[in-house]
């Protein structure tokens, strides 16, 4: 029985895996119950999530190399803020509001 229950795992694992390709690739999916329709949206909303995320960690990493590159010429503002539409996952736009500010403390020791 164990073993019946193990392959049921595998299979079930190797299928999200699968679908997880599927999403990532823009391809749709086939219809299936609700229970694997929840999953997969899960699993959207927390790759949605994961990108947004790193998005905005390397749009406020832009700002400080910028600032640092800049720093002399004092063209660089102190605060950057911006509202993108991103598709982190094929067909999923989203918007992103992205703010990025320079604190007193980064700009005293670059």
């Amino acid at each position: 029985m164990g073993d019946q229950f193990a392959a049921g795992a595998s299979a079930a694992i190797i299928k999200t895996i699968e679908e997880i390709d599927t999403i990532l690739a823009g391809e749709n999916l086939k219809i299936s119950g609700k229970k694997r329709e929840a999953l997969r949206e899960k699993i959207q909303d927390a790759l949605i999530k994961s990108s947004r995320s790193w998005y905005k960690k390397g749009f406020n990493r832009g700002h400080k190399e910028a600032f640092r590159a800049h720093k002399k010429d004092n063209v660089v503002p102190i605060l950057l803020a911006v509202d993108v539409e991103r598709e982190f996952v094929p067909n999923a736009t989203r918007t992103v509001p992205l703010a990025s500010t320079l604190s007193k403390a980064f700009c005293e020791k670059s």
